[in-house]
């Protein structure tokens, strides 16, 4: 028999076997929480994906030292138990030990490791896609005394913003990983405030929620990636909710006011930078200024809001230059209002309520990254009601509720993206319930109350649950070629690289309405007032030419069709990218091409394709067989 105190020199099978099925229990319960994890260092590669080869050692160990126990007799199976139990609760006290020791740095290991892997990931960018095109054509080819008014292609962004944008351009030319320098530094500082927020106000699991979601968040990742302002609007957003709290928790009247003088200058200089600070001031400022009022009379809230000349001045000159050009566009209306962004026109006070019901789902996928959405919003209004930190959790209310508002009245749309300026107060409220729970916890632990310490156990399960899933569906760009990831599997980079090498003197250049962006970037070609482009041509005087359905059978009257436009031409490349229109375009148009001409090339990038075509087409032709649709041609100039 085994005495309670064996030879250290060696292990009882039996106990080994325990130890072993332990490990393993441990390995399949990491597995089934982070997802699984593939690493790899050059020949050596360690995977673990699936639960059930851990779970099966783990059976075959812990029944084979049940059966040697039962074995050698009950006083085995007691002394066992007390080597078991004396060294778990070594191990307990000693994890608990480290855990309160290391717990503070928790936040901060978090944010390093979205920092370490934001920069691994800007290091292989992928190639940019028509939006960021389109916008940063504007700010190539406008320079930096034409960024205002309205943009070329349909396209929205803050002066402040280009402007950056263009001094990086200037300073570390036109490369796909210079223009995300931009949003990138904008999206790793959500994170950074989100941190600060976290230690000033919020215990190590509040911080650790709230750094967490910002920084695995799937849009604010997709973001942080995009050359576009969308993180520069969560940032702005986030960054006065912080600053206002910092301002009313000031010790006395008079560090206040200094403090409010600081928002106001602040939120007037953010409105260059992002549209989402001009949407998170008002709210900010009612809180801002009722606090004043309560704590250091009418006369100081007076004198606070005096201040709020200044954002006011900055505001007008900045929706004269840039806003109002936003806000007045057709072209984005049409687009907002094809995709639900607003209640539909003309609708009743109980149809737009219905609309904004809808809301809460389709908001939580996109920009709230989680399929969780009832204990996104839930978990976001409980811990704004429960928080300890009353006036921080009105801040964080602000931002979604002035969301709400404005999109219900039609001024600004609530959809993904456009949104993302609020979530960073949603995820506010998730930490601040987890704050919450977490002092709960520590409360009844201390009093050795079980009861209310595993009541918020169950407050605090929901919330780990919602980081697990919104970790689960961080950004995932889709197909790649080679290590570079592709956003919805175009590589324009690489097709419009192949397309100019193999152009000539006076080819022409055929492709969709929403792929000439591409063309124009990645091909360099200026669209300048007064440039040949501008207008369809290219400087050396070969055509730009856009393809697309016409269903109503326009595009196959005399001199329109895709035929007609080619009729003479010596060459013609055409380059199928954007998907803006139906998924057999592509391969309709090759066939069309097919019987009026040769093709001498086609090439595949990703989802595009690159086509280098012979023209030869016929002097009549024969009208479109029953039920084929006509593919019309027109001058592509910049809209």
């Amino acid at each position: 028999m085994d005495s309670l105190h064996p030879d250290r020199s060696r292990l009882p099978l039996r106990r080994l076997l325990v130890v072993l099925g332990a490990i393993a229990l441990v390995w399949a319960a990491t597995v089934q929480f982070t997802g699984g994890f593939f690493i790899e260092f050059g020949p050596l590669v360690l995977s673990s994906r699936r639960t059930t080869p851990a779970l099966l050692i783990a059976l075959v160990c812990l029944g084979a030292a049940a059966a040697l126990t039962v074995a050698r007799g009950r006083e085995t199976f007691r002394a066992d138990w007390t080597w078991y139990s004396v060294r778990v609760l070594a191990i307990a006290r000693a994890a608990a030990l480290l855990a309160r020791r290391l717990a503070k740095w928790i936040p901060l290991a978090i944010l390093l490791v979205v920092v370490a892997q934001s920069a691994g990931r800007w290091a292989t960018p992928r190639p940019l896609w028509l939006d960021e095109e389109s916008t940063l054509i504007n700010v190539r080819d406008r320079g930096f005394a034409h960024l205002a008014g309205p943009l070329w292609l349909g396209q929205s962004a803050p002066l402040a913003w280009m402007a950056a944008e263009r001094a990086m351009m200037m300073a570390a030319g036109d490369g796909d990983r210079s223009r995300r320098v931009v949003p990138l530094l904008l999206g790793l500082g959500i994170c950074v405030v989100a941190y600060l927020i976290g230690r000033r106000w919020m215990n190590t699991l509040g911080a650790a929620v709230f750094v967490w979601c910002c920084g695995f968040g799937q849009w604010f990742v997709h973001n942080r990636f995009e050359a576009k302002p969308y993180s520069a609007d969560a940032f702005a957003s986030l960054w006065l909710v912080g600053l206002a709290a910092w301002t009313v928790d000031a010790g006395t009247a008079r560090d206040r006011h200094r403090r409010v003088i600081v928002w106001w200058i602040v939120a007037a200089a953010t409105l260059w930078l992002a549209n989402g600070a001009a949407m998170t001031a008002p709210g900010c400022v009612i809180i801002l200024l009722a606090v004043i009022w309560k704590r250091d009379g009418r006369r100081a809230a007076s004198r606070a809001a005096a201040w709020g000349g200044v954002w006011l001045v900055s505001f007008g000159l900045c929706y004269w230059l840039s806003l109002r050009f936003t806000l007045g566009s057709s072209y984005l209306y049409d687009y907002w209002a094809s995709v639900n962004a607003f209640p539909k026109a003309g609708s009743s006070i109980l149809e737009r309520f219905q609309w904004l019901g809808g809301r809460f789902e389709t908001l939580a996928e996109n920009p709230g990254g989680t399929t969780l959405w009832r204990v996104l919003w839930i978990s976001a209004l409980a811990g704004v009601r429960t928080s300890r930190r009353r006036i921080l959790a009105l801040l964080a209310a602000a931002p979604p509720i002035t969301a709400f508002v404005i999109g219900f009245m039609h001024v600004v749309p609530l959809h993904d993206r456009i949104a993302l300026w609020m979530l960073p107060s949603v995820y506010l409220g998730v930490a601040l319930l987890a704050d919450r729970a977490g002092s709960w916890v520590a409360s009844a632990t201390r009093r050795r109350a079980w009861l209310p310490a595993v009541a918020a156990l169950l407050v605090i399960g929901p919330v780990i649950d919602l980081c697990n899933d919104v970790f689960a569906l961080r950004d995932h760009d889709g197909p790649e070629i080679g290590d570079t990831a592709l956003n919805h599997g175009l590589d324009d980079r690489r097709a419009v690289e192949y397309l100019l090498a193999s152009r000539q003197p006076g080819d022409a250049v055929l492709t969709t309405h929403l792929g000439w962006p591409a063309v124009w970037w990645y091909g360099r070609v200026s669209l300048a007032d007064g440039t040949p482009a501008a207008g369809g041509h290219f400087a050396d005087g070969g055509d730009q030419l856009e393809a697309g359905f016409d269903d109503s059978g326009d595009s196959c009257r005399q001199d329109v069709s895709v035929a007609d436009r080619l009729r003479g031409r010596r060459r013609v490349l055409v380059y199928v990218g954007f998907p803006d229109q139906s998924e057999s375009f592509g391969a309709e148009l090759e066939a069309q091409l097919r019987k009026i001409g040769t093709i001498r090339s086609v090439r595949s990038f990703g989802a595009g394709i690159v086509m280098i075509v012979d023209p030869d087409v016929p002097a009549t032709l024969p009208p479109p067989a029953a039920g084929q649709r006509c593919i019309g041609a027109s001058v592509a100039a910049r809209w």
